[in-house]
Order: C-alpha cells, then structure tokens, then sequence
C-alpha cells in the first residue's frame, strides 16, 4: 500500500523480496506475480474513470506493449546467464541508486 501511495512499490517489493535470499529465477517470478495482481486490481479502476483518455493513446500502448514483450524475451535470456551472486549484488545496486536517487530528488 504504501509504495503505491508514493509511486516507487517497485523498489519496495524488490528490497522486501531482497531479504528472503530468493534464487534468481523465484526472486523474478514472485516479484512479477505481485506486480501482476497489483495491476489486476488497478487497471478496471482506470478503465472506468479514464477510458477516453485510454483509448486515445492506444499507439502508444501498443507500442508499450510491444517494448514489455521484447523487454520480458531478452531479459529471460539475459537472467539465465547472470550467477546467482552477481544478480543479488544487480538488485541490491539498483534498490541502493533509487535511494539515493530519492534522497537527493524529493517529489520529483
């Protein structure tokens, strides 16, 4: 609830996840579940409210779309040579960056 009130439930759910010592390929697919059923639940209220605006910007969705089929293919390819160790290490970076990044950016 509360990444979702402050935008950054990405970095939340990955620093949480960070600290039960997940293989690689648990970490992600959990990580993807969660975000899957947040999404379940958010985008019927987006549809109701905005579906004008939705539906007038379906080229971009579509190309979105797309960007999140290539994005998902390579990274599966991608995670499979990463080790273990090195992911841990990955994940943990970039949770430590958007701190700092947050830390320095306030409300941006």
């Amino acid at each position: 609830m509360f990444g979702g009130l402050v935008g950054n439930q990405g970095g939340i759910r990955s620093a949480a996840l960070q600290g039960f010592a997940l293989q690689r390929d648990a970490f992600v697919a959990t990580a993807t579940a969660i975000a899957l059923l947040v999404d379940v639940f958010r985008m019927p209220v987006y549809a109701a409210l905005q579906y004008r605006q939705i539906l007038s910007q379906w080229p971009t969705a579509a190309i979105g779309t797309l960007g999140v089929v290539i994005g998902t293919l390579s990274g599966k390819w991608a995670l499979r040579r990463i080790p273990q160790n090195v992911f841990r290490t990955i994940v943990a970076s970039i949770i430590l960056a958007l701190g700092i990044w947050m830390l320095i950016n306030p409300g941006s």
